[in-house]
């Protein structure tokens, strides 16, 4: 009948992206005083990096609550902002991120638009192939792209 068989679908995943600063704001409150919990990539002892959700408040200096890594320098807690539908952190270096917001995180997006391009490219060269494979032998030579 001409048809395709054994689509492979493409897998596509980002592991252990510790090269830039990630910072995504889980929750702000203003109970006992302003914090918030983030979630940072974070050195232990033996230097091996791994995301923690940690506790900030005013002032405190990711820098240092990373464990040092230098991708976190001048980001120091400046304010809080715990107003609903505006809650929000906002850092020394000016930036601001909001509630379930992530800065030096990949698009999901992306990744799944990338894996469904890869997949339709794999099914179409299959496709492309075996068509080509039929009218060669069919005494045809030409595969339209």
């Amino acid at each position: 009948m001409g048809l395709v068989k054994q689509i492979c679908v493409s897998s596509n995943q980002i592991e252990n992206d510790f090269n830039r600063p990630y910072i995504r704001l889980v929750s702000v409150s203003h109970e006992n005083g302003f914090s918030a919990r983030v979630e940072i990539d974070k050195a232990a002892k033996s230097r091996q990096v791994s995301r923690k959700v940690i506790t900030v408040k005013p002032n405190a200096d990711l820098f240092e609550l990373s464990g040092e890594r230098e991708l976190y320098e001048g980001y120091s807690m400046a304010g809080i902002n715990c107003q609903p539908g505006f809650e929000s952190v906002e850092f020394t270096n000016s930036e601001t991120l909001y509630l379930g917001k992530a800065f030096g995180d990949v698009d999901e997006s992306i990744i799944k638009r990338a894996q469904i391009r890869r997949t339709i490219e794999t099914h179409l060269d299959k496709e492309l192939r075996f068509t080509g494979y039929r009218k060669r032998h069919q005494g045809a030579v030409t595969v339209f792209y």
